[in-house]
Parts: structure tokens; sequence; C-alpha cells
């Protein structure tokens, strides 16, 4: 018999107390320390489980030398030798895979008619191979998304008739971008409440491409989006069924799709581009962003995303394997290597990545959320132990990792509008500093004219050097558009007869000019970026 010691901690390395740790037959509790002691034979140990109320329950089994020697086939999962002492160390997030639910077409049928609440993301056999099931509603054909230029304006106005995309410095993606392929795209819910700990109270929409890299980096990049607000909408929140609309809406999953992947193809273009950042779109609930409209919650959002990719395996190369791993067959329907029998096994996985280079960004009104999180204000009516991170070192963390922000036509009802979004913004960006401010706005936002505004913060901004200034001069039937940048900013003006014109012309379709702004406006912040430009080839 010998002394183990099984520690376990949050998604921000600080110990969790009152978790149950069960290994085989033997059982205790964690202290506040967040350890839990045993004494047994370590070369005996086959299985660990620790599970805490507002975490996520993990689970590991040992083969080939039990504890103190064998593998183990869960990531979150790491082992020392201190002297006699065996010592474990279990990661618990409070993030999972969502549930899925296949129904039948009459059943759908029947649930479109009346709304309701299938308590998962929808899925769907593929009309090109039935063996293989999808989230509903989720595009994963490639695509020959259009990768817009670092200067998005022509240098010469377009000729008459020219439309869409067409209008701008972009070529199609060739090949095509295979977001099937080239990495995985999973819903995600946390646990509810201290009144229902199980209930899932707030989702989001992850992208995880593919790495090439035969270990987690010490980084990766992330991109959180913030869409328009769901306020007033009817359906339980988040798989609720919206009533009366052909084809079961689910209408929050579906955010996650549309902006993702169906209309606005965002992973597309990143793709496209051999960005391997992770996209984080929390998913509104009814209006509330929750704990992720302050700097405090939402750095807890990207780490606890990190965490869970860890968990599937998705931050190296080792879940791309079908030996123990998830087959590629059921990619595309958010499968879990917490599903029973499911696993790769390995004597060490490394520790999840840390958040590297994070953009917020936002569209229409999720530009609030960003403007609540550059105020800094504290996190309010959530626990900070399950929804925020406590310590100092992670605030002063997430103020150097949040590099970049992409405005994507924000609108600003009801929040200050552009005067007090302006002055935050002045006080975030500083002249000669690492951070990056991208700004692309149709004229029905009425943006302030970067090129002539006395606002301080154009001001500096101008003060710092204009390195591009391009106009497309308003013509009939076409309208004008103005394009400055500078070392580490950007400022586009569109006129809203400039991007939203008829026919359509390149992918994704642009349609009006308040929706086409995020379209064109995501892949030119795509292309003036670092964000997801490493680690790998």
């Amino acid at each position: 018999m010998s002394p183990v010691a099984v520690a376990v901690e949050d998604v921000n390395g600080l110990p969790v107390p009152g978790a149950t740790v069960v290994l085989d037959a033997a059982s205790a509790l964690t202290g506040t320390d967040g350890t839990a002691a045993f004494d047994l034979d370590p070369a005996a140990g086959r299985t660990i489980t620790v599970s805490q109320p507002f975490y996520v329950t993990e689970r590991a089994e040992f083969r080939d030398g039990g504890l103190a020697r064998g593998r183990w086939n869960n990531a979150l999962l790491r082992r020392q030798t201190a002297g006699a002492t065996l010592r474990l160390t279990v990661r618990l997030g409070r993030w999972a895979g969502a549930p899925t639910v296949l129904l039948t077409e009459e059943q759908l049928a029947a649930m479109a008619l009346a709304g309701g609440d299938p308590h998962g993301a929808l899925l769907m056999k593929l009309p090109s191979d039935p063996s293989r099931l999808a989230y509903r509603q989720q595009w994963n054909a490639p695509l020959p998304v259009e990768l817009a230029q670092p200067v998005l304006l022509p240098e010469r106005p377009p000729a008459h008739g020219t439309t869409g995309w067409r209008r701008f410095n972009s070529t199609p993606a060739t090949p095509p971008a295979d977001i099937a392929a080239l990495g995985r795209f999973f819903f995600v819910t946390c646990p509810g409440d201290t009144a229902a700990p199980k209930d899932p109270t707030y989702a989001a929409a992850v992208w995880s491409p593919n790495l090439n890299l035969t270990a987690p980096p010490d980084t990766l990049d992330l991109i959180v989006f913030f869409s328009p607000h769901t306020l007033g909408w009817t359906p339980p929140y988040p798989f609720g069924v919206s009533k009366g609309v052909p084809g079961a809406d689910q209408a929050f999953v579906m955010i996650g799709t549309r902006y993702l992947t169906a209309d606005y193809a965002f992973a597309y273009n990143l793709i496209a581009r051999r960005r391997q950042a992770i996209v984080v779109m929390p998913l509104c609930r009814k209006g509330d962003w929750g704990p992720f409209a302050c700097a405090d919650g939402l750095f807890r959002l990207c780490r606890e995303v990190l965490h869970f990719l860890h968990r599937e395996c998705r931050t190296s190369t080792a879940g791309l394997t079908t030996v123990g791993g998830i087959d590629r067959v059921h990619w595309l329907a958010g499968a879990s290597l917490r599903a029973p029998g499911a696993g790769v096994w390995a004597d060490g996985f490394g520790l999840p990545p840390s958040p590297g280079r994070i953009v917020v960004s936002g569209f229409s009104t999720g530009i609030a959320p960003v403007k609540q999180v550059l105020g800094g204000g504290p996190l309010t009516g959530f626990d900070r132990g399950q929804w925020g991170c406590p310590d100092a070192a992670s605030r002063d963390a997430f103020a150097a990792a949040w590099q970049e922000i992409w405005d994507l036509d924000g609108f600003h009802p009801a929040t200050g509008g552009w005067p007090n979004y302006l002055n935050l913004l002045n006080g975030w960006y500083h002249p000669g500093g690492p951070r990056e401010l991208r700004l692309i706005h149709s004229s029905g936002r009425v943006p302030p004219d970067a090129g002539t505004s006395d606002h301080p913060l154009f001001k500096r901004l101008r003060a710092e050097g204009v390195t591009v200034d391009r106009r497309v001069p308003t013509t009939p039937g076409i309208g004008g558009a103005r394009e400055l940048h500078g070392r580490a900013w950007s400022a586009v003006a569109l006129d809203d007869p400039y991007i939203g014109n008829d026919p359509p012309v390149g992918t994704p379709a642009l349609g009006d000019a308040h929706h086409a702004t995020p379209k064109v406006g995501f892949s030119h912040c795509a292309a003036l970026s670092r964000v997801g430009a490493t680690p790998g080839p």
C-alpha cells in the first residue's frame, strides 16, 4: 500500500473543494486545498471518477500498469511522483458538448407546427450520405468562400454593373474550403445555477480547426464573436423549436450554424486562410449575455472552451486518430470522447493550452457586450469561482491577450451611442502598442468619418500615421466608399448601395447592406490579422 493524492483543480488552476473522488472501490472528498488522500496499491488501480455538482464529471481508466505506470484515456488527468506519493491531478470544467437528438420527419413536422423543446441540438442524416449524421442546418460542403485582401477597396471605381464581391479586392478560395475535413463544429452547454446545477443555462457554438501538432501548444488563439441579441425570442433556450416555422427551426442553435458555417461562413474563411484559431460564439439567452459581457466571464469562457477541446483531444493530432478516438464519420454530429467506450490512450497528454491572442468581435447590437467588456465592469450576479477568474493574475493575462477588436457594423441603440463607444475605444487602443482596431460600417449605422472626425480617438489614429487612404467616389447607382489604414488600425465606411446590391456575386452572398457588412468585414479583418497564424504550418 502506498499514499496516493488526487488534486482537483478548475480551469483557472485553482483548487476545487467538495469534489467526490472514487478510486476503484475507495472514495474521498477533496478538502479546501482541492486534494483527496488515499492509501492503496497504485499498481492495481484501474478507474478514477471525479465529480462535483457544478462541474462536468471526469472519468479515466488505466491499463497496462495501473495508476503508477499505466496509460489512461482522459486528457484532463496528469500524473506525477513526489517521493513515495503518487499524485494525480484532474482538471474539471463546466462546459460539455450539447446533447443531441435525432427525430423522424413526422416528429419534426409535429414539433415545427406546435413548437417545443427537444432538449438537445437536432441532428439530420446527410443528404449525400444517409449513414452519417450532422447538426441540423449546419453547412458542411466545401465552399469557394471569398478571401478579401488587406486593402479592401479597388484602386479604380467598379464598372457599371459590377456587383457583390467584385466591388472589392477579393478572390474565391481555391480549392474551396473543406470545413468537414479540416475541423469540427460543436455546440456546448454549461451547468446551471445553484438551484439546478445540471440544467444548461448558457450555450455557445465553437469552431475547432484541426491542428498539425503532435503535442498541445502553450497557447491557442481565439476569436470571440457576439451576434445581435435575441431579446423577445420566445422558444425555450437554448434548444427550443419555433412554433409555426417549417423545418423545425431551433432559433438559438441556428445562430451558431448561420454565422460560423451556412450564411456568413466565418469558419470557412479561416480554413481557407489556414488559420488555426478557435471561434467561440456565445448564444445570447433572450437578450441576456450573462457572465460573458465582462472581462472576468469572457476570459473564463475562453479557458473553458480550450479545456473542453483539450478533453476532446482537439489541441493536437491525438484526436485525429480513429483508433480509440472519434471516427470521422461522427465528427459532424458533436460526438464526444466522453461517450462510453471512446478514448485516446496515452501516458501523458500535456496541459490544456492557455488563451493566446484574443479577438473580440461584434455585429449590429452584438457590439453592446463588447462595449461592456471595454467598460471594465465587474462580474455581477454570478459566482466568480464558477463563472469568472478570481485571481489578479488572470485579469492581467486577459488584458495582455485581448489584442484585437473587430467591429462589424456595430449598432449602438440604448448603449450611449457613438460618443460613448469611441471614448471606450480611445481608452483601449494605445498608439505604438500591440493592440489592433478594425472598424467596418455601412452608412446606415451612421459611422463618424475617420478621416475628418475631431474625436480624440480618430485624431490619435491619424496622428499615428495613415498608410492607406483609398476612396471610391460616389457614383449613381453604386454609391461610394472610403478605406483608411494605420500601423495597427483600419476604418472602412461603405455606402449602403455600394455593399448591399443585386445580383449577388461571390460566396457568401451579400444581401442587404447591414447583413452584408459582417460577411465582407470578417474576411477583411482576417486578412489583416495575425490571429491563428501560429502554431503549425
